[in-house]
């Protein structure tokens, strides 16, 4: 039951298997048993070429009972969907290094969820933080609390299991929070840069530039904007609607991404955004040296005329 890679011919047991519908031959030409209990993709090619020997020497049954994987002593492979021809291999990792990864990383999502919880219960039960400046925080307490209620969970136990067993459109969902929360909160630091170089650099207008009205537009831009531009990105990516989205086997969730998007996305989701950070962060550091440079003149002079 094993190709003949010189003559390209099958034996008999392996046509008629064929031809029963309980194996087929892979891109490579190799016989792949139905039962996918010992898949002959996963064999190297050291591998095959010993089953070929065995098979022309001792006229092996491969792929039957007494197959290459019992010749060999290779181990059973598993499928994220048994029953299904098309099923990605199942990953499980396990050890004391991954049980000790996935611990830390859970203890890590809960203390996001709790954390970024008490701020948003904090600032919008007490009317005194309802500042311009709380309202950012809330803003990015609102996408940190996505990232470690949905965007953790789902990354730790992908780390545990590497098969996707939700469906096609909740890995879409699932992607669209992803980038959403990680935008949204890009989106935030840059009001929040902002938001200080206006107080820095004109306190005395401060109250009447920045309201909480004006904020709370500014924000719900931000988010808008960060939901389009990821949309857009999914979309032209082929990974948004139903009959786009492609995947190399069943039970995988992964996002393709163009040159050209990629390109795209670095400068508009990280460079610019931390261009202007860095900027306005700059501006504010030498306004308030200069302020602290006056101030102090200032207290000479008094101490002088005292």
């Amino acid at each position: 039951m094993c190709q003949d890679p010189v003559s390209g011919k099958c034996g008999q047991s392996a046509k008629e298997l064929i031809r029963r519908g309980e194996g087929s031959l892979d891109e490579e030409g190799w016989y792949v048993p139905q039962s996918r209990t010992a898949s002959w993709r996963s064999f190297s090619a050291a591998s095959r070429s010993w089953c070929t020997r065995a098979c022309r020497s001792r006229d092996a049954q491969i792929g039957s009972s007494s197959s290459c994987a019992k010749l060999v002593g290779l181990h059973t492979v598993l499928y994220c969907f048994p029953e299904d021809n098309s099923s990605c291999i199942k990953e499980v990792r396990t050890g004391t290094g991954n049980i000790f990864l996935f611990t830390l990383l859970s203890f890590i999502s809960v203390c996001t969820v709790f954390l970024n919880l008490l701020v948003i219960i904090s600032i919008s039960h007490f009317k005194q933080l309802h500042t311009p400046t709380n309202l950012l925080i809330l803003s990015l307490a609102v996408a940190d609390l996505i990232v470690g209620l949905v965007v953790m969970p789902v990354n730790i136990m992908q780390l545990k299991d590497s098969c996707w067993y939700l469906g096609k459109m909740s890995c879409t969902v699932v992607l669209v929070f992803t980038f959403v929360s990680v935008s949204a909160s890009m989106c935030n630091m840059v009001f929040i840069a902002g938001d200080r170089y206006i107080a820095v650099s004109d306190p005395l207008l401060y109250s009447t530039k920045v309201t909480v009205c004006k904020m709370s537009l500014l924000i719900i831009l931000g988010w808008s904007c960060s939901l389009f531009y990821i949309l857009m990105y999914m979309y032209f990516n082929n990974h948004l609607l139903q009959y786009q989205i492609m995947s190399r086997c069943h039970g995988e969730c992964i996002l393709i991404i163009k040159s050209s998007w990629a390109t795209v996305d670095l400068v508009i989701s990280f460079l610019c955004p931390s261009s202007v950070i860095l900027v306005l962060y700059s501006i504010i550091f030498i306004l308030a040296r200069r302020q602290a440079k006056a101030f102090q003149k200032l207290k000479m002079t008094n101490d002088g005329l005292l």
